[in-house]
């Protein structure tokens, strides 16, 4: 859900993208999404199965990995969310680019915002490569 109000009941009926950074997240959410949705995964902590769903967009970034790599692996977040910003487009990178900002202890705003920049861009790259086809 994005609002630029608070949301008080974030539960959703077949959503039209997710951000998926566990197994058990894997496993409990992917079921509820739209045919045709965006999946979005850390695939350095997601394994798909092979049985996977085929109706739906799926694009992949070691996003965990990648924050490890810039200095903090807690930014993997910012990284999936500058990665969602790209590839889904539903809302603009100058938009959500301040409010990463205002969502991270102070001490780490730049790294997060280095993981964001760095996640989008991995983004843009996957759709320009026609990924998640």
């Amino acid at each position: 859900i994005i609002s630029s109000d608070p949301i008080h009941h974030p539960h959703l009926i077949e959503p039209s993208s997710a951000i998926i950074m566990s197994q058990a997240a894997y496993d409990k959410y992917v079921p509820q999404l739209a045919s045709g949705a965006s999946l979005l995964i850390d695939d350095s902590l997601v394994s798909l199965p092979d049985d996977h769903r085929r109706d739906i967009r799926i694009f992949r970034t070691p996003a965990t990995r990648l924050a490890a790599e810039i200095g903090n692996a807690h930014a993997a977040n910012s990284v999936m969310i500058g990665f969602w910003t790209a590839v889904v487009g539903a809302v603009r990178k100058e938009a959500v680019r301040p409010s990463v900002a205002e969502s991270v202890p102070p001490k780490t705003v730049e790294v997060n915002l280095k993981a964001f920049d760095l996640g989008y861009a991995r983004g843009l790259d996957a759709v320009r490569k026609g990924e998640g086809a």
